[in-house]
């Protein structure tokens, strides 16, 4: 997920773990400055639920954050 700025991603994956998704912050110089990313991984056990929750976590947060509108 492209967020951007460095200290935004910080605080969406400070977000995203407090609400139990185990996600990657991706941060320079892994990725140019400006171009920050959250790093999700999937697998085949997770349940149509625990994908639910996640797309509404990720939602919530971003709005929260300003991320999306």
């Amino acid at each position: 997920i492209k967020v951007g700025d460095r200290d935004l991603t910080l605080k969406y994956w400070r977000y995203l773990a407090d609400n139990n998704l185990f996600v990657n912050p991706v941060l320079p110089p892994a990725v140019q400055p400006n171009q920050c990313i959250i790093r999700t991984s999937y697998i085949a056990t997770h349940t149509k639920d625990q994908i639910d929750y996640a797309l509404d976590v990720f939602e919530k947060g971003a709005k929260l954050l300003g991320i999306i509108n």
